[in-house]
């Protein structure tokens, strides 16, 4: 562990905060995006961030199992989730702290409306829109935020592409 909590693992740094992991970047990002947010009068938080391989396993076979086997376009294979890199992390509004589940009802809030208009600004972008359902073949996730670079969200943002047009 480093002197300002980091780590660093494979030649990447690590953000290591409660029982949460982002890589550095995407953690400076994700501070400084938050801190925008309580300027403008919202409170982020951060629910999920890096999943390891058998934690993602764990989610997808549980999803499976309460949905008769259906993969129902809610929880991403293992080794297909952005949770796995560091760069992907669930952001949500205070509102939805003690939710028992996320959905797209979410959007509507203030603070998911702040964040699809202001993430690229801090090299985020929206992972899942809705518009996008059969190209990502994950379901509108308005609480999804990857971290590409401010650049690459920019043009994405700005162009209305989700990532996979993008590469």
């Amino acid at each position: 562990l480093n002197k300002d909590g980091s780590v660093k693992i494979a030649g990447v740094r690590w953000a290591v905060g409660s029982q949460m992991k982002l890589q550095e970047d995407c953690y400076q990002a994700l501070v400084a995006m938050s801190d925008a947010a309580r300027e403008a009068g919202y409170n982020l938080y951060l629910k999920s961030a890096y999943r390891s391989w058998q934690t993602q396993n764990t989610m997808y076979k549980n999803r499976l199992k309460r949905n008769n086997g259906k993969d129902d376009g809610w929880v991403s294979k293992p080794g297909a989730s952005d949770h796995q890199t560091g760069l992907g992390c669930d952001v949500i509004p205070r509102s939805w702290i003690k939710a028992s589940g996320m959905n797209e009802k979410m959007a509507k809030e203030p603070e998911c409306i702040w964040m699809a208009e202001h993430c690229q600004e801090f090299g985020f972008i929206l992972r899942y829109p809705a518009d996008k359902e059969e190209i990502t073949e994950i379901n509108y996730e308005p609480w999804h935020m990857r971290y590409v670079g401010i650049p690459a969200a920019t043009y994405i943002m700005e162009n209305g592409l989700c990532l996979e047009e993008f590469t």
